[in-house]
C-alpha cells in the first residue's frame, strides 16, 4: 500500500509539472493596474514547489536531493535577495519582480531534477521526450499565433489577457526602426527567434527518433517562424546548427526517407516565404545593413546594431561593479532602466561578481556534463539525444551574448525548464555508463 500511494504522488506531481509548463505559455499577469508582480505561472512554481516539499519531507520522508543543488540555490537565491533590496525605493518593485521571477524559475529546475530523479530511468527518458514534444508544440503554437498577429493585429485584442498590462498587443510587433518582426505571446521578436533556433535541435532529435509527420510540420512551422522574427543571429545559428546537426547526423543513422521529406519540408517553407515579399524584404534588409557596416570597417558592436547599448551596459557595468550585484533590474543612472542585451553583462550587473561565478558556474557544469555524456555514450540513441541538447545549449549560450533570457518572466522560466531536461539527460547517461562498468567489473 505504501508503495502504491508512493507512485500515485509522484504521477500527481509529474502531471502538475506538466501543467505548470502550459501555463507559462499563457500567463496572466496579476498585479494592480500596470504594477504587475507575477504570473500565474510564477504563482504556479511557487505552489508545486512547496506540494514538492510536503510529499518529500512529510509524506515519503525523504530527504530533498542533491546536496549541490541545494547549495546551488541557496547562494543564488541569497545573493538575488540582497540585490533585489539595494535598490533606491523608485525600483523596488521592478526589482522585486524580477526576483520573484528569478527565484521561481531556480526553484522549477530543482522540483524537475529532484522529482525525476526519484523515477525509475525508463520513466525518466518516457517523460523527457514527452516535455520535448510539449515545449516544441507550445513553442509551435506561438509562432502560429505571431503569424496570426503579423497579419491580423486586431486578433490581438482576444489575447490581450496574456499580456502585461502595460504592453500594446499591437505594436509588439514592431521595432523602434519600424522593422516588421513575429511576436507572440511570451518571445516576441529577438526571444522569438532565440528560442526556435534554441529548439531546433530537439526539433530534430524528435523527428529522428520517432519519423512523426507531425514533426515535419513543426520544422515547417519553425523555418517560416525564423525568418519571420528577422532576427540575424537566430537566423545564422538556426541554418549552421541544422548543417551540422545533419552531418553528425549521417554517422548514426542510414539516411531514410524522413531526411529527404525534411529537406521537402525546408524548401517548402523557404517557398511559402518567397510569396510575401515583404516578409523577405525585412530579412534582406537586415542583413545588407549588417554587411554593409562591416565593409565600412564597422566595429563588431556596430555590426551587431549593438554599439551604444553594449557600450552603455559595459560602461554602467564595470563603474557600478559588486560582489552582490545593484538590484535585479539594469538600472543606467538618472532613473532609468535598459535592457542590455548581453546576458554576460546583465548578470554581472543585477547579482555581482559572486553571482556571475556561480551563475555561469553552473552553466560551465552542465555544457561539461553534457559534453562527458556525448563522449561516454554507449548507444547511438544516447549519443544522438546528447548531441542534440549540446548543440541547443551551445546556440543558447552564443546568443546570450547579444540577447538576455531573464528580461521576461516566463521565457525565463522556459529556459530553466530546458536547463532541467539537459541535467537530466546528461544524469541518465552517466547512471547507464555506471550501471555497466559495474556488471562488467562483477
Amino acid at each position: 500500500a505504501s508503495s502504491m500511494d508512493s507512485s500515485t504522488t509522484i504521477d500527481g506531481m509529474t502531471k502538475f509539472v506538466n501543467a505548470t509548463i502550459i501555463l507559462l505559455f499563457f500567463p496572466i499577469y496579476l498585479g494592480i493596474g500596470n504594477a504587475h508582480i507575477a504570473t500565474t505561472g510564477t504563482v504556479a512554481i511557487y505552489c508545486i514547489f512547496f506540494l514538492f516539499l510536503v510529499n518529500r519531507l512529510v509524506i515519503l520522508h525523504k530527504p530533498i536531493g542533491d546536496f549541490r543543488f541545494i547549495l546551488l540555490l541557496f547562494m543564488l537565491i541569497s545573493i538575488a535577495t540582497v540585490s533585489a533590496f539595494s535598490v533606491s525605493s523608485s525600483f523596488l518593485v521592478k526589482s522585486l519582480r524580477s526576483y520573484i521571477n528569478f527565484v521561481a524559475s531556480l526553484l522549477f529546475f530543482f522540483v524537475i531534477v529532484n522529482h525525476n530523479l526519484t523515477l525509475r530511468l525508463e520513466e525518466r527518458e518516457k517523460w523527457i521526450e514527452f516535455t520535448f514534444g510539449l515545449l516544441i508544440l507550445m513553442v509551435t503554437i506561438q509562432i502560429i499565433i505571431g503569424i496570426i498577429l503579423y497579419f491580423s493585429p486586431s486578433v490581438g485584442s482576444w489575447l490581450s489577457i496574456f499580456f502585461p498590462p502595460y504592453v500594446d498587443v499591437v505594436e509588439t510587433r514592431i521595432t523602434d526602426s519600424g522593422i516588421k518582426r513575429l511576436s507572440s505571446i511570451i518571445i516576441r521578436q529577438e526571444s522569438m527567434g532565440e528560442a526556435i533556433a534554441t529548439l531546433l535541435p530537439l526539433l530534430l532529435y524528435m523527428l529522428a527518433k520517432t519519423r512523426k509527420f507531425i514533426y515535419q510540420v513543426a520544422l515547417l512551422i519553425f523555418i517560416c517562424g525564423v525568418f519571420m522574427s528577422a532576427t540575424r543571429s537566430a537566423i545564422i545559428l538556426f541554418c549552421v546548427f541544422f548543417i551540422l546537426y545533419m552531418l553528425q547526423q549521417r554517422t548514426f543513422f542510414v539516411i531514410p526517407q524522413w531526411f529527404f521529406l525534411t529537406l521537402i519540408g525546408t524548401f517548402s517553407a523557404i517557398l511559402i516565404i518567397s510569396f510575401f515579399p515583404s516578409i523577405l524584404d525585412q530579412v534582406i534588409y537586415r542583413f545588407s545593413d549588417f554587411i554593409d557596416i562591416y565593409e565600412k570597417g564597422g566595429s563588431l558592436s556596430q555590426v551587431l546594431n549593438r554599439k551604444q547599448k553594449w557600450d552603455i551596459a559595459f560602461n554602467t557595468t564595470m563603474s557600478n561593479l559588486s560582489l552582490m550585484g545593484n538590484g535585479m533590474i539594469s538600472i543606467i543612472g538618472r532613473g532609468q532602466t535598459m535592457n542590455f542585451h548581453n546576458l554576460y553583462l546583465s548578470i554581472l550587473h543585477q547579482i555581482g561578481i559572486m553571482g556571475f561565478v556561480v551563475f555561469f558556474g553552473f552553466i560551465a557544469m552542465l555544457l561539461v556534463r553534457i559534453y562527458k555524456s556525448f563522449s561516454n555514450a554507449l548507444t547511438k540513441s544516447d549519443r544522438l539525444i546528447a548531441y542534440s541538447v549540446l548543440l541547443s545549449l551551445s546556440i543558447l549560450m552564443i546568443n546570450s551574448s547579444k540577447y538576455e533570457f531573464n528580461r521576461q518572466a516566463s521565457y525565463q522560466e522556459f529556459v530553466w525548464v530546458l536547463f532541467a531536461l539537459y541535467y537530466l539527460i546528461s544524469e541518465n547517461i552517466k547512471v547507464k555508463l555506471q550501471v555497466t562498468n559495474t556488471s562488467q567489473s562483477q
